[in-house]
């Protein structure tokens, strides 16, 4: 309700008031940048952030160019690139996190989002709920209807797929 971020000190179970992160909206994502003390924000304003956490200060901040909320980041484990999930867009974008650059795929000649899930009549009814990396940052999992679905991180061509009994909303690697 607040448009923030708070960070709590684990051993004394407190909040850490001076630690909050302030946005101008509401929060929708949040990714920690692995081996560093740096976090990433999407944000209902259309922007993401990245933050350094040990002073709540934003380090940057970038639109990128979709045409709806980005509803979920995630960084892979080098630190390097960002995921971003549209679900109305029904994209899921890579970012170099460095540059703010949009990674994109060439289908045809054409760039584009590194999966675009209107492409594919599989997908056209399903709703695009996650996408995390790989822990080697060679894949990207995605939460999509009632699939989870391995894709590989640099041609965006699929690896495998996972069909549980039910909605997908979530995706990790343990």
């Amino acid at each position: 309700v607040d448009n923030s971020v708070a960070q709590w000190d684990v051993d004394s179970g407190n909040e850490v008031l001076r630690l909050v992160l302030k946005h101008p909206n509401s929060v929708l994502g949040l990714a920690l940048v692995p081996g560093t003390t740096r976090g990433v924000t999407s944000c209902a304003d259309r922007r993401i952030r990245l933050w350094d956490l040990d002073r709540a200060e934003e380090v940057f901040a970038w639109a990128p160019t979709t045409t709806g909320l980005v509803e979920r980041v995630a960084v892979s484990a080098d630190g390097r690139r960002l995921a971003t999930v549209n679900s109305a867009e029904r994209t899921v974008r890579l970012w170099d996190l460095e540059s703010q650059a949009e990674i994109t795929a060439d289908r045809n000649g054409q760039p584009g989002p590194f999966l675009d899930f209107n492409l594919d009549s599989r997908f056209r009814t399903n709703q695009l709920s996650a996408a995390v990396f790989s822990p080697g940052g060679e894949g990207v999992l995605t939460a999509i209807g009632n699939e989870a679905r391995l894709w590989d991180a640099r041609k965006g061509t699929e690896l495998l797929s996972f069909s549980p009994n039910g909605i997908v909303a979530a995706a990790s690697f343990s």
